[in-house]
C-alpha cells in the first residue's frame, strides 16, 4: 500500500480542480439551455372535445 503525503494530495486536488472546472462551466450552461430551452417549448395542448354528458375519464 502506498501512502501519498499531504502536500501530494493538495497537488492532486489542485489538478482534478482545475480539471472539472470547464466540464463544471460546460454543465451549468447546458443546464442552463436546456432549461430554457423547456420553458419556451412548453405549449398547452389543446383538449380534445369530449361529447355532452360525457366525462373526461375512461373508466365506466
Amino acid at each position: 500500500m502506498t501512502l501519498i503525503s499531504q502536500e501530494d494530495t493538495l497537488v492532486l486536488e489542485r489538478l482534478e480542480l482545475q480539471d472539472l472546472r470547464p466540464l463544471a462551466s460546460f454543465t451549468q450552461v447546458t443546464w442552463l439551455s436546456l432549461s430554457m430551452n423547456q420553458i419556451e417549448d412548453v405549449t398547452p395542448f389543446p383538449r380534445p372535445l369530449q361529447p355532452p354528458g360525457r366525462r373526461n375519464d375512461c373508466l365506466d
